[in-house]
């Protein structure tokens, strides 16, 4: 599990059909009346030690990211590829 100020990843086995996601979501409402809301399911994930840095590939097969060396908001994604 790792976490910032706004996001959370968590590794799931998938034999558990999401189940953890599932139970955590559900005691953070309880316990903390903390909404969360699923946004992306990453095949593959790398983090760094920086806040906010990412990059990884999707469920869709889309890579996504975050302030990576050579990604920039204002840079056009098919100049990822």
């Amino acid at each position: 599990m790792y976490g910032d100020t706004d996001s959370l990843f968590v590794t799931v086995d998938e034999s558990k059909n999401g189940f953890i996601t599932d139970g955590i979501v559900l005691e953070a409402k309880i316990k903390y009346g903390v909404l969360f809301e699923l946004n992306t399911i990453w095949k593959i994930l790398l983090l760094t030690d920086k806040q906010k840095t990412y990059l990884g590939l999707t469920d869709t097969d889309e890579v996504d990211g975050t302030t990576m060396l050579g990604m920039s908001a204002n840079k056009p994604k098919s100049s990822m590829k």
